[in-house]
Parts: C-alpha cells; sequence; structure tokens
C-alpha cells in the first residue's frame, strides 16, 4: 500500500486540469448558494417572513457568495477553502427538511478543497506569486504541477464510493434490475422536467434506449471505482459519465446536482487536452493584436507585463523592451526619453497609442475586458484616467543600470514544502503522502460501514443468520455512529437515488392557485397545468415539495398543511398579496403507478389526466387555515377533524 501510494504521489501532472475544475465548480455552487438566498425565509424561516429566523441570514450568506466568488477567482485560496467549509459546515450539514443529494457532494468537495492545490493555475494567487518573486531581470513561474492523487482522491471520493453505495440499493430495486432505473422516475409528472416531444419523446418512449440506458448506469456505477485508476479506462468513463449526468440535467429539476456532478468528470480529462486547448486559445500570439513597448528598468512596467501576461487568455498582446527593441519599425523615429516616460503601443495597423490610450488598446485586445475599455473612452472618465497614469507615470521608481547597481541578486523564492526536514529521517513529504494513504483508507472503511445498513445488505445479513445477533447489532450501530460524523463533516452518508420505495403508492400531484377577488386564478410556480415542476421547485425546494410536503403513500395531512402555508406565505410575501387576507385552491392530480413494465407514452397520458379541487388554503390575518373536500379524505393518513 505505501508503494501505491508512493508511486501515485510521485507522479505529477500539470494542475491546469484542478484549476478549471475549482472555476467551474465553484461558479456552480454560487449558482446553489444563489438560490438559497433567494429563498433564505422559505428555508430558514419557522413560517416565512410570519415567524422569521432569529438571525437575519442574508448577511452571512451573503459574506459566503463572496467567499466563494473569491474561490472561483482562486484569491486567497486557502483561506477561502477554510471559511467556505465553515460555512457549509453551519448552514448544510445542519439543514434538514430541504436536505437533497448534492449536499453530501458539496461537503466532501469543500473539505478536500482545503488540501488540494486548486490554486497552481488559472488563479489570482499565482499572479500574485508571480508579482511578488519576479524583479526586471527575473520572471518567477511558480510551479504547474501537483500529485495526481490531487486528481484521483476527489473522483475516489464523490464518484467512486457515491456509486458503490448506490449500487448496492439498486441491485435490489426491481426496477433496476429490469433496466427500468432511468425510465421509471421520469413516468410521473411531478418529478421529471422531460420533454415529451422531440429527443426528450424519442428517448423515455424507445424501450431499446431506454433499458440500455438503465442497464449501462449500473454497469458504469458498478465497475467505475475499480477502471478509473487506470489512464485507459478514464475517456470512456469521462464520456459515458458527463453524458448521463447531462442526461439527469435535462430530466430531473435539480440542474446544480446535475452540473456539479458533470463538472467532476473535468478531473478526468486528459492533460494533453489541456494543454491543446491553451495552444488553441493562445494562438493570438503568432500575430498579436497589439505589441506594448515598457521600460526594462521599471519595476512597475515589468508587473504590467507579469499581469497582462498572465489575464491575456488569447496572446493578443506582446510585450517587448524599449531597450532591446529600439529597431523595431513602429518606434524607431521616437526619441529615447519620450518612449522611457510613457508606455507606447502599437496596433496591428502600425499605429502608435501612448499612455491610457495603451491600456484601453490592452483592454480591447484581451477581448473580455472589452466593457473595462468601453468605460475607460467615456469623457470626465477618461480624462481622469489621464491624470492618474500621468502621476503614477511621473513618480514611479526605475532601476537604471550603472556601474553600482548592475549585479544581479536572485530573489528569494518560496522553499519547496515536500523537500523540508521535520526530523533528520522525516520530511513533509513523509507527513503528506502518508497521510492521504491513511484518509483514504479510513474513508473506505467509513464508507463500507455505513454501507452495511444499505440496500440488499440486509438481506444478505438474514440469509447469513447473522441478523439479530450481537455482531450484527454491534455493526449497525457502528454504521450510524459513523454515519453520524462522516455525513456532516465528510459527505459520508447511504446514497439511495430513485429507489422503488421513493415511488410506491405515489399517485398524486398537488398544485397550488391564487384566487384573485375578481375571481382568476394565477398558479403558483410550483406545478404547472401540466403537472410538471416549475422554478419555485428546482433543487433543495424540489425534494421539499416532491418529498417531504408530498410523499410515496397517503398524503399526510400536516405535512401538506405545513408544506402550503410556508409557499403560500413566501409566494404572497414576494408578490406583494401578503398574509392578511388570501385564498388559494388546492389542486390535485391522481397518476398512474405503472405496474406492468415499460409502457410508452405514459409521461404524456399522466399530463393529461385533468386535475380537480382538493380543498382550499386561506390566510387571515397571518393566521393560517386549510380545508380539505370531503371526498379526498381518504387519501390522508389520518381522518380529518
Amino acid at each position: 500500500m505505501v508503494k501505491l501510494f508512493t508511486r501515485l504521489y510521485d507522479k505529477k501532472i500539470e494542475a491546469t486540469g484542478l484549476g478549471i475544475f475549482r472555476i467551474f465548480y465553484f461558479l456552480i455552487f454560487f449558482c446553489e448558494l444563489l438560490q438559497m438566498f433567494y429563498f433564505r425565509h422559505l428555508i430558514f424561516d419557522e413560517v416565512p417572513y410570519i415567524r422569521p429566523f432569529e438571525v437575519n441570514l442574508g448577511l452571512p450568506l451573503g459574506v459566503w457568495m463572496v467567499c466563494v466568488i473569491f474561490l472561483m477567482l482562486g484569491f486567497l485560496t486557502r483561506y477561502m477553502t477554510i471559511v467556505n467549509y465553515i460555512f457549509n459546515l453551519v448552514f448544510l450539514s445542519t439543514i434538514s427538511s430541504y436536505e437533497y443529494h448534492i449536499i453530501y457532494i458539496y461537503t466532501t468537495l469543500n473539505f478536500l478543497c482545503i488540501f488540494l492545490p486548486i490554486s497552481r493555475s488559472v488563479s489570482v494567487d499565482r499572479w500574485w506569486q508571480k508579482v511578488k518573486y519576479s524583479n526586471t531581470r527575473f520572471q518567477y513561474n511558480p510551479p504547474n504541477k501537483t500529485t495526481v492523487l490531487s486528481y484521483l482522491l476527489p473522483l475516489y471520493m464523490v464518484c467512486g464510493l457515491t456509486y458503490f453505495d448506490s449500487v448496492i440499493f439498486k441491485v435490489g430495486s426491481s426496477f433496476w434490475m429490469d433496466g427500468l432505473g432511468v425510465w421509471f422516475p421520469t413516468a410521473f409528472p411531478h418529478t421529471t422536467i422531460v420533454p415529451t416531444d422531440g429527443i426528450g419523446s424519442l428517448v423515455a418512449n424507445n424501450k431499446t434506449i431506454t433499458i440500455f440506458l438503465g442497464y449501462l448506469t449500473l454497469i458504469f456505477e458498478t465497475f467505475f471505482i475499480f477502471l478509473f485508476w487506470f489512464r485507459r479506462f478514464r475517456v470512456p468513463l469521462l464520456i459515458v459519465g458527463m453524458g448521463l449526468h447531462l442526461g439527469i440535467l435535462i430530466a430531473f429539476p435539480i440542474p446544480w446536482f446535475a452540473l456539479t456532478m458533470a463538472v467532476i468528470y473535468l478531473l478526468m480529462v486528459p492533460a494533453a487536452w489541456w494543454r491543446n486547448i491553451g495552444r488553441f486559445l493562445q494562438r493570438g500570439a503568432l500575430r498579436p493584436r497589439v505589441v506594448v513597448y515598457y521600460d526594462e528598468e521599471c519595476p512597475l512596467c515589468a508587473r504590467l507585463k507579469i499581469t497582462v501576461e498572465h489575464f491575456d487568455l488569447f496572446s493578443n498582446v506582446s510585450f517587448k523592451g524599449v531597450q532591446s527593441s529600439r529597431d523595431d519599425e513602429a518606434i524607431k523615429d521616437i526619441e529615447l526619453d519620450p518612449l522611457l516616460d510613457n508606455i507606447h503601443s502599437a496596433d496591428r495597423q502600425g499605429k502608435v497609442h501612448i499612455g491610457i490610450d495603451t491600456y484601453i488598446q490592452i483592454l480591447d485586445a484581451m477581448r473580455y475586458t472589452l466593457p473595462l475599455s468601453l468605460i475607460l473612452r467615456i469623457p470626465g472618465i477618461y480624462h481622469l484616467a489621464r491624470a492618474v497614469y500621468r502621476y503614477v507615470a511621473t513618480h514611479r521608481e526605475v532601476e537604471r543600470c550603472t556601474e553600482d547597481n548592475c549585479g544581479y541578486t536572485p530573489p528569494q523564492l518560496p522553499p519547496k514544502i515536500d523537500t523540508i526536514k521535520l526530523l533528520s529521517n522525516l520530511k513533509i513529504y513523509d507527513i503528506k503522502m502518508r497521510g492521504i494513504m491513511y484518509f483514504f483508507i479510513l474513508v473506505t472503511l467509513a464508507q463500507c460501514f455505513i454501507s452495511y445498513e444499505s440496500g440488499v445488505v440486509h438481506g444478505i445479513r438474514s440469509k447469513l443468520g447473522l441478523k439479530g445477533t450481537s455482531v450484527d447489532k454491534f455493526m449497525v450501530s457502528l454504521a450510524w455512529a459513523l454515519e453520524g460524523v462522516g455525513k456532516p463533516y465528510l459527505g459520508l452518508t447511504h446514497h439511495a437515488l430513485f429507489m422503488d420505495y421513493h415511488f410506491k403508492d405515489y399517485n398524486h400531484v398537488v398544485a397550488l392557485s391564487y384566487i384573485e377577488e375578481d375571481g382568476t386564478e394565477t398558479w403558483l410556480p410550483i406545478m404547472d397545468k401540466n403537472g410538471t415542476p416549475q422554478w419555485y421547485i428546482y433543487g433543495t425546494n424540489w425534494a421539499k415539495w416532491t418529498f417531504r410536503v408530498n410523499g410515496a403513500g397517503k398524503m399526510r395531512e400536516k405535512m401538506l398543511g405545513n408544506g402550503i402555508r410556508d409557499f403560500t406565505a413566501f409566494w404572497a410575501h414576494k408578490h406583494g398579496k401578503g398574509t392578511k387576507d388570501g385564498r388559494y385552491r388546492i389542486h390535485l392530480k391522481l397518476v398512474e403507478i405503472p405496474q406492468n413494465g415499460f409502457e410508452p407514452d405514459l409521461l404524456k397520458k399522466q399530463q393529461k389526466i385533468p386535475w380537480v379541487e382538493l380543498g382550499t388554503a386561506t390566510w387571515k390575518d397571518d393566521q393560517f387555515e386549510m380545508t380539505i373536500r370531503e371526498e379526498h379524505i381518504p387519501l390522508f393518513t389520518k381522518s380529518k377533524k
């Protein structure tokens, strides 16, 4: 084991993929937080806006989003990952009725990001290191390589262990073992957003394709944990995994789950692909859009060169030193002193730009900074920027080479952490490598113990005569104890997704509409008239409405009432209706649960089933009341008093 991890730790690879992963992962995570911020009163208030949470969560959520923006940019990364993880523990690890599966994935990734070198590429931190350790005679390029374990460990914990536990549940599921695991959840209008026309209809209504996708998912999840270690299998796994999770994006109202899982597969993109993409983006270096002439003995100019070259994704800006390029056509007729006093540039047409106009040309050439160049052109702003430039240019320091100061002293570079010795026989390298190995072993054992209380393992324990024995009771208690710690801190838990019991006797769809004073109805953006989820119940809200407010089996009056109370109170305050006086109609659609396997066009049939009135909900002076029609009382777990 030590030899294996030593080999994997010693194998180095470019960190570009980690940097790309960081940007996209935290972009998606920011979207999740943005949704949580918008719905914070619905999620955290006891009753939205009426009995609010004691602490105003807008500020901490706002700070968290700023932290995530910093992580996207790779700015103060190590500190921000710690802050991000603390926020994760406070908000996500303690959430209950709005919990859904991606929260465990976030917890795992947010923990790992503390230790992964995610800012080693495409980051502000990397730029700062270049500036900090460079001077007019030396430009520092920080290391851009990392151990291959930095890529493999997130894949193992997020995909490998998740799929491992998920398969244990799936092999005990009748519709998954019949190849209908992908199709079955899309047969209900309240659990899917798959289109009933076009490619969505083609897939959902083709039994061969449906069964192929179902078994492909099973096979993929079963063997992923064994195959992804080998480079030859990574591209096929990348294609299948990315495809399956983008399919989830199309089919179900959990976009942040689908996109996060898809982004994780960026860690499997071969390093050569990133290099080729980089060469494609930097093809502008062959014929730059603007050439900048700078004073080679000016520290500020050297920092400008480093900064622009770092952020110039398309290499459209080229830098040349005035002292070494005096014969260039663009500047050969300009006196040396003016060239040294002001920064100059030449565009492709040979036109020379001076001072602040050079900065405008740079921002133009970099493309994605074009809005900044347009702002700088605005009269007033332009004149202010020109005055600031003139002040800085006049007072900047220079390091003119003379007989007294032309000696070169190399800057003190940051040490290589792995080589630092703590004892005569112990280096940081040994601690890091063994730490990763022991963490890997402990996480694997913890997930295995947690999976002891999963799916088909129950049947195996019964057949072996273990169930109810003292050993079995100890293992069960250990499994729950490990999940109690592993779930909130590392995201280690069960992964039963779209199982039979989630849909057992789940034959009801509930929608809401607001009754205006003139009798007209406004449907709340929860379910549309087809019974399809709307934007109010995407992501965490979908899990709440679909599986907690509603759910398999008979409806629960208290759960339904509390859910309708909360969603109507939130909607009413967001739309200026208030809860002093308001009436809502509760709509019910009774759908069919497929009993005989695959049935084409079932979703379309379900959507056409007419709605009936389940009851009404009213608000009067901030007091909520729900009334269920007499004929529908048998649909509930207890009779209405």
